[in-house]
């Protein structure tokens, strides 16, 4: 979730900013559980993670599962 401090308002502030349609998208990324939830479903595994201004932002470094 989006931490409650400045930049975790300035996230949020940018996202609905970038139009209706990009904001739309963002809430329902967010009500999904974001990269944690997503990236499982195609196979996609986070290795390790680097959190920016306090929380706010999110690097995932990723890998990919191979198939059967």
């Amino acid at each position: 979730p989006l931490p409650c401090n400045i930049y975790g308002k300035i996230s949020q502030a940018a996202e609905f900013l970038a139009g209706r349609e990009h904001y739309r998208c963002f809430k329902a990324y967010y009500k999904s559980g974001g990269l944690n939830q997503i990236l499982p479903v195609y196979g996609i595994l986070i290795a390790e993670s680097v959190f920016f201004a306090e929380g706010a932002f999110h690097l995932a470094i990723c890998s990919q599962v191979t198939g059967n």
